[in-house]
């Protein structure tokens, strides 16, 4: 097994960080614009970053006992369209590559 060297960590977490907080602008952004609930902005941002269950753990560990429903069905649904959509843009890229 190969290792990744620290060199290539760095540009690659560096990377990560970059999307996280692109990621968690947009959301507060378009959260305060709407004019939606900060807890419900946090468990929107962490079932799509996260998964269904992390934002279930998120919203019952906070007191949220409400919203755990809603964060499960959301990142569900998230990674439904999101796979699918993955699906697509991969068929897209990989169709060219094919004719060749």
């Amino acid at each position: 097994a190969t290792s990744l060297s620290p060199a290539a960590a760095l540009p690659l977490g560096a990377f990560g960080v970059m999307i996280y907080v692109s990621h968690l602008t947009v959301i507060l952004g378009v959260g305060r614009l709407l004019k939606v609930p900060l807890a419900d902005l946090l468990l929107a941002s962490n079932a799509n970053i996260g998964n269904p269950a992390t934002a279930a753990a998120m919203a019952s560990a906070r007191g949220w006992s409400s919203r755990v429903l809603p964060a499960v069905l959301a990142g569900t649904l998230g990674n439904a369209v999101a796979t699918a959509v993955g699906m697509l843009v991969g068929k897209w890229i990989l169709l060219p590559l094919s004719l060749r």
